[in-house]
């Protein structure tokens, strides 16, 4: 890949072409997918084929809550099913239509739930496991271009909804009608939440990890590009 620095050089600036913005974005995704899957310790990104995810630690003087050893699997695992570019000028903008489909996401891993009681605590632990299938994320991901005199590389708008088929959780090591409640309880909360995601997810995205994180240290796009020409 080689060529990938100089396509992306010569294209995704304010002269450049919807064709041009077109394939500068799929190369780009090239180079994020090869990052993803492994990571890039030095940036850092992390392994996402699977992805770690924090424990979870919560208590006060009613229960205590650990859920630990996360994992979301499948992440990787995804198509780019429509990718479309209408490039703007005055300033130089490009708005990416895009849609991106994963046949299966699956997150695993550990709970320790403790409920004090005036007798005697109740103590529930086991692992969980959230199998989603054929989700679809579309939206607007509308970038302000570099390269212009007297305007900054942003992002402007970035839109994203959520649809997922199927949603199933299961619990193991809680038995009986409290674990089929449970598993009732989360399995249609979830598949609410895949289906109507909140829009504060996507202000989180855009401010904290596109225009924060990516767009306010170039040096670190640099890095990725450099990641993946090697």
């Amino acid at each position: 890949m080689k060529f990938f620095l100089a396509i992306v050089a010569l294209v995704g600036f304010a002269s450049s072409s919807e064709v041009e913005d077109l394939e500068a974005c799929k190369l780009f995704l090239q180079c994020a997918h090869k990052a993803m899957d492994g990571g890039v310790p030095s940036i850092p990104i992390p392994n996402h084929n699977p992805l770690q995810i924090q424990d979870v630690i919560y208590g006060n003087t009613a229960y205590a809550a650990n859920v630990t050893n996360n994992v979301l699997y499948n992440l990787t695992d995804f198509a780019v099913t429509q990718l479309n570019a209408t490039t703007y000028e005055n300033p130089g903008r490009v708005a990416y239509y895009y849609n991106v489909y994963w046949p299966q996401l699956n997150f695993t891993g550990e709970f320790d739930i403790a409920i004090y009681t005036k007798f005697f605590p109740l103590r529930f632990h086991g692992t969980y496991n959230i199998d989603m299938r054929e989700i679809n994320w579309r939206g607007i991901f509308n970038l302000t271009k570099p390269g212009q005199e007297g305007v900054k590389e942003h992002l402007d708008d970035f839109t994203l909804k959520s649809k997922a088929k199927s949603v199933k959780v299961t619990f193991q090591g809680i038995n009986g009608i409290l674990a089929l409640a449970l598993e009732t309880s989360f399995t249609s909360a979830i598949g609410i939440l895949m289906n109507n995601f909140p829009e504060d997810a996507a202000v989180f995205l855009k401010e904290q990890r596109f225009n924060g994180f990516w767009l306010a240290n170039p040096d670190k796009i640099d890095q990725l590009i450099a990641f993946c020409n090697q």
